[in-house]
């Protein structure tokens, strides 16, 4: 477990050192990879507050203790192989992939088949609207005969 007491300061100061950049985002973006934890320290009464201490941020992980060297070995940065086991995992996401690319066919598809409906439904929305025209014309022939023939 380690505190950082004052944010702006490691960021300007330490960070640089240590890494290309000066951002503290990514700094503890990494610090998660490695299995790093932020620990929210949340007082239940806000007179519980120590103002003094409210910014500080404390991250823990497990073999992170001060004078077990030995235990530092054990801190990984999580990969995908790492998460899902070797070869397996390759396997794994191998499956996944062939399984979403045929999910993506399928939509592709979906989509295209969609396309000509809609193509279809246009046209016939014109015909229709093309035979309302026509029965309005017709309709309005046909009201001027019936005047004519009283």
């Amino acid at each position: 477990m380690f505190d950082i007491k004052n944010i702006e300061a490691f960021t300007t100061n330490v960070i640089p050192q240590y890494f290309g950049h000066s951002k503290f985002a990514s700094f503890s973006r990494q610090l998660c990879f490695y299995g790093f934890t932020k620990i929210q320290r949340k007082s239940l009464k806000l007179s519980d507050v120590d103002p003094s201490t409210a910014d500080h941020l404390t991250f823990y992980n497990e073999n992170f203790k001060r004078g077990r060297i030995d235990l530092i070995r054990k801190i990984k940065r999580k990969t995908t192989s790492n998460s899902t086991g070797g070869a397996a995992g390759k396997e794994y996401f191998t499956k996944l992939t062939a399984a979403t690319k045929k999910h993506i066919d399928s939509l592709q598809k979906e989509v295209h088949d969609l396309k000509d409906e809609g193509k279809c439904l246009r046209r016939q929305l014109l015909g229709i609207t093309n035979l309302t025209e026509r029965i309005v014309i017709l309709e309005k022939q046909l009201g001027m005969y019936k005047r004519h023939d009283n």
